[in-house]
């Protein structure tokens, strides 16, 4: 086989797995149920409470309601409370603090957040969908079926690798735009679409750009962890065991170079994007040693599962 048809039929495998199309459907169903509840809550309100006040201040005045003035409650936080009105003599004011509520969806201010999190998320989903690719064909020994029609291990290997990179990553791009459609249209709908323009689509498609390129990380090395222990479920028991040890490291003085540089800190970085404290990554300061991290941890293991399939008995 050429090289472009033996990755075309390992995509076509990879996006053939029950996995996969389970994990898949899974996500888009919790998308879609946390844009319906964000779709029923989004709303903008105001609640009025009456008080007495030492002084009206003027100044926080929102007119008036059933006869009485109205005062701002956020101004009137904001220029230091009751107390920053000096008494004057007589009587206090009986006033309607006004606190306003807006609960409205606004994809142009919060989505960039939202990928923020599924960006991590998105990472773990490659772990579960690259550990279950070659690890289940093992067990099936669907492997060594294949190795009858393409004989050449690294080549079968590196194909694997590939399919399950862009598989992973179309994964992530679908899910990130599932996900956006529907806040859009819940911000459409009854929220605010203000700041939504051709920069905005320009930033959000590169952090779109960025999660995938984790979720493919994620998933190449789980891939070669899995091919490595021939079991699913030890790959997954691998990585998220890892995910704690990688917590418990970097908050230790001795063991915070080791969790730095972890494939899952690296990884979770990478799909975070937030590099604004130094602390937060364990010193993975940038977007750049972010990826050269995973990047790395993910080519080596990717040589190490491809030396050991190229030498292990397969049945």
């Amino acid at each position: 086989m050429t090289v472009l048809r033996l990755v075309d039929t390992e995509l076509r495998r990879f996006a053939r797995r029950r996995a996969v199309r389970w994990l898949v459907l899974l996500c888009m169903a919790l998308a879609f149920a946390i844009n319906v509840t964000q779709l029923v809550r989004s709303s903008e309100t105001t609640s009025y409470r009456r008080t007495d006040l030492p002084a009206l201040p003027d100044s926080c005045r929102a007119g008036e309601r059933d006869g009485l003035p109205v005062v701002d409650q956020s101004c009137l936080d904001g220029q230091g409370g009751f107390f920053s009105f000096a008494p004057e003599p007589g009587r206090p004011v009986a006033v309607l603090l006004a606190q306003h509520s807006d609960r409205r969806v606004r994809v142009g201010r919060t989505f960039e957040d939202t990928v923020a999190g599924m960006g991590v998320a998105l990472g773990l989903l490659g772990i579960l969908l690259g550990s279950t690719f070659l690890a289940a064909e093992y067990g099936a020994a669907g492997f060594g079926t294949q190795l009858l029609f393409e004989p050449r291990r690294w080549l079968l290997y590196a194909a694997k690798v590939a399919a399950v990179a862009i598989g992973c990553a179309l994964v992530a791009v679908l899910l990130v735009t599932w996900t956006g459609l529907g806040q859009l249209l819940a911000s459409a709908l009854r929220g605010s679409t203000a700041g939504v323009d051709a920069g905005w689509l320009a930033d959000r498609a590169a952090d779109t750009a960025r999660v995938a390129s984790a979720c493919a990380l994620a998933a190449v090395c789980a891939l070669a962890v899995g091919a490595l222990a021939r079991r699913t479920v030890v790959a997954v028991g691998i990585f998220f065991g890892l995910v704690i040890a990688t917590g418990f490291l970097i908050n230790t003085s001795w063991g915070r170079p080791l969790g730095r540089n972890s494939p899952m800190n690296a990884i979770f970085a990478v799909g975070s994007g937030d590099f604004g404290n130094a602390d937060t990554w364990g010193g993975l300061a940038t977007l750049a040693g972010a990826l050269l991290v995973a990047a790395a941890w993910a080519l080596g293991l990717s040589l190490l599962a491809g030396w050991w399939v190229s030498r292990a008995e397969i049945r």
